[in-house]
């Protein structure tokens, strides 16, 4: 393996870590310890749905479900997702089920951006009173800046999760909000 396959597959993993404690805490004990496994029936996906915004999505429960049962279930929940306005480009309900982990980490980072980050943002917004901004750019990283606008378009999320410092931050960022809504730091 190159070192490049090495860096690539320690970030994977450090992603998949903070995503999960990220989600466990809006969903508690929801994943116990393999992310890209326990999303694949699409049950915790809607749970976490649920949890972010109150609002209940139908799903497929029982013993035996089906591959197919899976694929509805993840559908239901990316079209709920497209619903709110998120526009996902390349996933795919197939993706998520057959566990592809560039695919499951590139939803829940857009999940986070659009359910986390940005309602802290809106809220830090309103606290401050700016009304010629919606916040002061200085402190994203300029790859990051387009993220932040209200009608984003989530493409290429790749790139963004291999640049390692830019992850870094990110999930430094995400672990810092999770468990302290009242700092905020990148």
């Amino acid at each position: 393996m190159t070192n490049v396959a090495l860096i690539s597959n320690e970030q994977e993993i450090v992603q998949q870590r903070v995503f999960m404690s990220w989600i466990n805490h809006f969903v508690p004990n929801c994943i116990e310890s393999n992310l890209v496994e326990e999303l694949r029936d699409g049950t915790k996906l809607i749970a976490l749905l649920y949890a972010l915004t109150g609002e209940k999505i139908h799903e497929e429960r029982g013993r035996h479900l089906k591959r197919i049962h899976f694929i509805c279930n993840v559908q239901r929940a990316l079209d709920f997702l497209q619903n709110k306005g998120l526009e996902l480009i390349n996933i795919r309900a197939t993706d998520i089920v057959d566990g592809n982990p560039r695919i499951i980490l590139g939803l829940i980072w857009i999940i986070i951006l659009r359910f986390h980050i940005e309602e802290f943002m809106r809220l830090w917004h309103l606290e401050t009173n700016e009304s010629h901004h919606m916040f002061d750019h200085s402190f994203i990283p300029a790859q990051h800046r387009s993220a932040w606008k209200q009608d984003l378009k989530y493409k290429q999320f790749g790139t963004q999760l291999e640049n390692s410092s830019s992850s870094i931050q990110t999930n430094e960022c995400i672990t810092t909000t999770s468990s302290d809504e009242n700092n905020f730091s990148v």
